[in-house]
């Protein structure tokens, strides 16, 4: 449990932003759009702000303190498809990564591949971005525009679901196990 102490020193420095959706369900995790200013009707055609190429993906973004979060899976050039799409004996090669763009123009900022399979959103907490994959590896980002080595805590079992922080405790859920860690 001693590794999982530095955990807790990461994400406890920085302030929060307001009008993000830095996870599942938005920032209070109710599905709630709070922002104002929104167009009444949509016109018939939406106009482009911005639009870049990504992979497939099982999760959606975490927008949070101008930047943008978001999985993907990148197909081996190599991969062939299985006989049976039902057949979980033949997996297609591949991997999984997270990339960081800018929320307003677009510019990618960076790209990392986590080598693992990758279910769940990511989660922007205080500074911090929380990601896990199903080889049981939580990693934490720093919140920037250039991509630093990310600490990973391994959690013993696969990792499908988003970490939460309410209270001050972080909540991470593994296959087996419910961790909560917090300051002492």
């Amino acid at each position: 449990m001693r590794r999982f102490g530095a955990l807790i020193a990461l994400f406890l420095a920085a302030p929060a932003f307001a009008d993000d959706w830095p996870q599942w369900l938005g920032p209070k995790r109710d599905g709630v759009w709070r922002e104002t200013g929104i167009i009444k009707k949509l016109p018939k055609e939406l106009p482009f702000v911005w639009r870049k190429p990504v992979a497939e993906g099982y999760a959606g973004p975490a927008v949070a303190a101008g930047k943008v979060f978001v999985i993907d899976w990148q197909k081996a050039a190599d991969a062939a498809k299985p006989a049976s799409a039902f057949s979980n004996a033949t997996m297609m090669a591949g991997t999984e990564r997270v990339h960081c763009f800018d929320a307003k123009t677009g510019e990618k900022y960076w790209t990392f591949d986590t080598k693992g399979e990758i279910w769940s959103a990511p989660s922007y907490i205080e500074g911090k971005v929380f990601i896990g994959n199903l080889d049981g590896d939580l990693y934490v980002f720093d919140h920037g525009k250039t991509l630093k080595e990310p600490k990973v805590i391994p959690c013993e079992r696969a990792l499908r679901t988003p970490v939460r922080f309410v209270n001050g405790l972080l909540y991470v859920m593994t296959d087996a196990t419910l961790f909560a860690f917090g300051k002492k």
